[in-house]
């Protein structure tokens, strides 16, 4: 897919899938408050997106099944990462909440908690960890735009 830039607001210049992994707590706003509707090709662009974000595959190059277990900080529910863990290790214990699912869901901090930036900073470093092996990795054009463009990323 050729992605659109913004052409307006505080990420204007920028893709969406860019947005994503930049600032997701602001697309997620912006797609709730139906910000795209009426800008052809970000209303497509907006909504694929939004799709395909709460399912991103576990990449698994050992053949065990994995799951995704989402850690929040116990007073306010702020999102502290999440970790890739085999199935059957025993669930966390402890004043951490956590649960798990079979995909990585970039909803999850937002979800959790409206608004959340320390949350999403602190997510953003384990997707990156995840999908590009280092929580540092820089997020070009290129490499957000591809990696949202590759059906394979995503369970849907």
């Amino acid at each position: 897919m050729i992605w659109t830039p913004l052409d307006f607001g505080r990420h204007k210049g920028l893709t969406l899938p860019q947005v994503m992994f930049k600032d997701p707590d602001w697309f997620y706003w912006a797609y709730e408050g139906r910000i795209f509707d009426d800008k052809p090709p970000l209303n497509y662009q907006a909504e694929d997106i939004f799709i395909k974000s709460k399912s991103i595959r576990i990449s698994n190059n050992k053949g065990e099944e994995l799951v995704v277990e989402y850690n929040f900080y116990y007073q306010d529910y702020t999102s502290v990462g999440f970790q890739i863990v085999p199935k059957e290790r025993p669930k966390h214990e402890g004043a951490t909440p956590t649960f798990r699912q079979n995909h990585i869901d970039m909803t999850v901090p937002r979800n959790q908690k409206n608004y959340d930036k320390l949350g999403y900073r602190i997510f953003l470093r384990s997707l990156k960890l995840h999908l590009f092996g280092n929580e540092s990795a820089r997020m070009t054009r290129k490499r957000c735009d591809d990696f949202y463009s590759d059906e394979s990323n995503f369970t849907h």
